[in-house]
């Protein structure tokens, strides 16, 4: 009775372990999440683009782009790397005749309601960080230096990051036409774009 049982179970063994290998190496189809229409109002700059911005001196700052990617990045969460794939876009900018200048903006699309898409504007080490999917048109219009912008976001953007405790703040104003557009110091000046 042993023997027939024992040759009974081979077989089955080895079906179980074929079955079992087979369906293991069966891959999901990868699942691309684009940025949702919100986020995508925070991918203002192109490749290659320059940007101009004059300050409260009247000096004039070119900024020249270091850095662009736009891309499909694998998601990575608490256990490991999937097959999803959400939109990210990287830019950073910096002075040509000054190194306190300098502009960075990284958005990370929102790939499930648990892991909300981010905006991180870095502006002369003036930071804003958000979720991208909480925001909202504060200012519908807005004349400066004889050009109107419509739908401008207002950020507070707290020196080096630190949101707690801090009272080194000054006021990043973005538009999706044109990017950040005006950048202002808690001391009064102002950095606004020309371009």
């Amino acid at each position: 009775m042993l023997h027939v049982i024992s040759n009974f179970m081979k077989p089955l063994s080895i079906i179980t372990i074929l079955f079992l290998g087979l369906f293991s190496c069966k891959k999901d189809k990868p699942v691309y999440k684009p940025f949702t229409d919100i986020e995508l109002t925070f991918v203002s700059y192109s490749t290659g683009q320059n940007i101009k911005f004059i300050d409260t001196n009247n000096l004039s700052h070119n900024l020249s782009q270091s850095h662009y990617l736009r891309e499909f990045a694998q998601f990575t969460g608490l256990s490991g790397k999937s097959n999803n794939f959400q939109e990210k876009y990287e830019v950073s900018f910096y002075s040509n005749n000054s190194s306190d200048l300098y502009l960075k903006l990284f958005l990370y699309g929102q790939f499930h309601p648990y892991t909300p898409g981010e905006l991180i504007i870095d502006f002369s080490n003036y930071k804003v960080l958000c979720r991208a999917d909480s925001l909202y048109s504060v200012i519908n219009s807005i004349i400066i230096n004889n050009n109107n912008y419509e739908n401008v976001y207002s950020f507070k953007a707290y020196k080096n990051g630190i949101i707690v405790n801090n009272h080194d703040t000054a006021t990043i104003l973005y538009n999706k036409q044109y990017g950040v557009i005006r950048l202002l110091f808690p001391n009064g000046k102002t950095i606004t774009r020309t371009n």
